[in-house]
């Protein structure tokens, strides 16, 4: 499957983000955290989100400087699954009064959204912009929620190389779906995608979080 925009070439043979079972993937050292490897800097600050009621992993949050990104894999048997989950998030934006717009980034169409939030240092509201892309790859789909100072700042966003390099290792699709996030259950694809499943990285360098923090902080 190909990719448009400014970083152009073909998913799986060009560029990432991998799965794990292609051959011409750059052989470069990745933190393991099952489900996906990414490409962590030493003393990078790492959150993983784990659902009320459940102990398994879904998403994992990196944390550079005052950006965070985002990211969770789901399993995704059938075509079309990105532009699925892309449309599902930009509708559920708009129900909660927030703004959602599709344009073109380095890995084809992503959104660019606001959302008014409460902050939790100061309690104010306030409107947090950040990015959302993705793509599909060979049996999952992978999503990526870039957000913090900078969050429109394009192709030269660290995010989008991060997310390049990461690699998809699918496992056996789980039989229960874990509860959604609390404070981000609305922004969940459909039923019919089973999340692939992550774990906290070697060492316990990781915080584990019960989800996502509240919008309008810089946590995801």
């Amino acid at each position: 499957m190909g990719l448009d925009g400014a970083q152009g070439g073909r998913r799986g043979i060009d560029t990432g983000p991998w799965d794990v079972r292609e051959g011409g993937r750059p052989r470069t050292e990745l933190a393991d955290l099952g489900g996906l490897l990414v490409p962590l800097l030493p003393g990078e600050e790492v959150q993983v989100g784990v659902p009320r009621n459940s102990d398994q992993v879904v998403s994992v949050t990196v944390v550079r400087n005052s950006r965070a990104l985002q990211l969770q894999a789901w399993h995704a048997q059938r075509s079309g699954a990105w532009t699925e989950v892309r449309q599902g998030f930009a509708a559920n934006v708009l129900a909660m009064g927030g703004e959602a717009r599709e344009c073109a980034g380095p890995y084809g169409t992503e959104l660019r959204c606001e959302v008014l939030g409460e902050h939790l240092t100061t309690g104010r509201h306030a409107w947090t912009s950040f990015s959302v892309f993705g793509c599909d790859g060979p049996g999952w789909v992978l999503r990526a929620v870039a957000s913090g100072v900078g969050a429109d700042r394009g192709p030269a966003d660290w995010a989008y190389a991060f997310f390049a390099g990461t690699v998809v290792v699918p496992s056996a699709v789980p039989t229960v779906v874990p509860a959604s996030p609390a404070g981000f259950g609305s922004f969940q694809p459909g039923l019919h995608l089973k999340p692939v499943l992550l774990r906290v990285p070697d060492g316990g360098a990781a915080a584990t979080t019960t989800g996502p923090l509240p919008l309008g902080d810089r946590w995801w």
